[in-house]
């Protein structure tokens, strides 16, 4: 193994080791949240995967594919920069108030009966 080689384990060895970090974050932090769909590792599973992918690259055909980290680990970086500042879901009052509204329609006989039954449980407690 050359110096570079040596140099490229090692990084991908603590790429690997930050990325199970951030699934594991990832993982305890929606334990509990039911309602989410997104995939439990995000980006920290992409970078899991990249680096898994480089380092069979570089194995099997060229140590030239050590090179890809110096790519795709910044893009990733800046990519969770982005959704750090924007989110892709509005987290505002106004827009969780919108959303229900829109949710509720008053035409809708589903409504009507939920009404009627919310109504007679409040006269039962008067």
């Amino acid at each position: 193994m050359t110096k570079f080689e040596m140099l490229g384990a090692f990084v991908t060895w603590i790429e690997q080791a930050y990325a199970f970090v951030g699934i594991l974050d990832k993982a305890a932090a929606s334990a509990g949240n039911k309602k989410n769909k997104d995939l439990v590792g995000g980006s920290s599973l992409d970078l899991l995967a990249v680096t898994i992918l480089v380092q069979f690259l570089s194995v099997l055909h060229s140590p030239k594919w050590l090179w890809l980290t110096l790519v795709v680990v910044p893009v990733l970086g800046l990519y969770g920069l982005y959704k750090t500042f924007y989110p892709s879901e509005p987290k505002t009052a106004a827009a969780k108030k919108s959303s229900k509204e829109e949710e509720t329609d008053p035409n809708d006989p589903k409504t009507a009966k939920r009404q009627k039954r919310a109504e007679k449980r409040r006269q039962k407690w008067n």
